[in-house]
């Protein structure tokens, strides 16, 4: 990856690669990756799946946000 910028770099690749918080769940029978955004609040950041439907489902695009209840 090559980045130009007259920003220092430690300014620009702030946070790239940290590690979050990530888990798995299955919603309405697909698995998705997510990762918390507040108390109780989880958002999907990935849907794991070879379906192509599957990405076409509005219930499960990436920034979504559910309820977390594996609590």
């Amino acid at each position: 990856m090559l980045v130009y910028s007259v920003m220092p770099p430690q300014w620009t690749l702030e946070g790239f690669g940290a590690d979050y918080k990530r888990l798995q769940k299955t919603i309405d029978g697909v698995q998705v990756e997510l990762e918390p955004a507040g108390e109780d609040v989880l958002r999907i950041t990935r849907v794991i799946s070879t379906n192509p439907r599957d990405f076409l489902n509005p219930n499960l695009q990436p920034g979504r946000l559910v309820i977390n209840t594996l609590n």
